[in-house]
């Protein structure tokens, strides 16, 4: 049976403005094949150079016809099977890697391109308060679930609990909401920050980074370069992007959202 989903589309090579998101029709699986429902995929520079025209993309799939699909890699659910297809079903979660089309809400894919994923779904950050933690690796060893009561082996198990919290689409690291003498803090606190201790920026620094609506750190410059340097100016997005947790909640959060 046919179906329609949204794709991300060329028609030409080019710069951004040849990606055509539009619907687009696409048959049952074939012999082989199977239908996957996309959850995440992958932004590359192939895919830039496929845009582009930098890279051949008969090369990638010979098979392709225009308009094409980009995008070579996503992770989801398989809703429909071909004929043939035996070690997958129905309802399994599945990645594939170097398969144009991705840029999908659905593709059909040959089977044998897919590799099963383990049933632990990823829960994002863990924390407790401070008076409770015992120590760093304890908190990241705690069972990402809550226990029944009745579990007697929790009284003799230091990760497994009752009374935890697990807060849907509450997973976002949102590392620089701190004052600027506590942002100071934390970056001369963890090692993986040394190149702060190497050229410190200063509060009066951060400050104004903060009031100018600057990153405090750099993603996108390498270690050779000063990544305190303010180089990135921030962007301010509609309240309903970020997780519903902090939307329905947003009095709590005013010190650090902006009206």
């Amino acid at each position: 049976m046919e179906i329609i989903g949204k794709a991300v589309r060329i028609y030409e090579t080019g710069g951004p403005k040849v990606l055509k998101y539009e619907d687009v029709s696409f048959d049952r699986p074939k012999k082989g094949q199977v239908r996957l429902k996309h959850h995440a995929i992958g932004l590359n520079f192939i895919d830039i150079n496929m845009r582009n025209g930098a890279y051949n993309l008969k090369a990638f799939s010979p098979d392709a016809q225009a308009p094409y699909i980009l995008g070579m890699e996503g992770s989801g659910e398989i809703e429909s099977i071909g004929e043939d297809v035996v070690d997958f079903k129905v309802g399994d979660r599945v990645t594939h890697c170097m398969n144009l089309g991705a840029y999908s809400e659905i593709m059909n894919i040959p089977a044998n391109r897919l590799i099963h994923l383990p049933s632990v779904i990823w829960t994002g950050s863990k924390a407790c308060k401070k008076k409770n933690l015992i120590s760093p690796q304890w908190l990241r060893n705690i069972k990402d679930k809550s226990y029944p009561l009745w579990r007697v082996d929790m009284l003799f198990s230091n990760n497994k609990y009752h009374d935890i919290s697990i807060i849907k689409e509450g997973g976002w690291h949102f590392s620089y909401l701190k004052t600027p003498e506590d942002i100071e803090k934390k970056l001369k606190a963890y090692l993986h920050h040394r190149e702060y201790d190497v050229n410190p920026a200063g509060i009066e620094k951060i400050k104004k980074m903060i009031n100018e609506k600057k990153t405090i750190y750099n993603l996108k410059v390498d270690m050779r370069t000063n990544k305190f340097d303010g180089g990135n100016e921030l962007k301010k997005i509609d309240l309903n992007l970020l997780p519903s947790y902090i939307s329905n909640n947003k009095n709590k959060f005013s010190d650090w959202i902006e009206d």
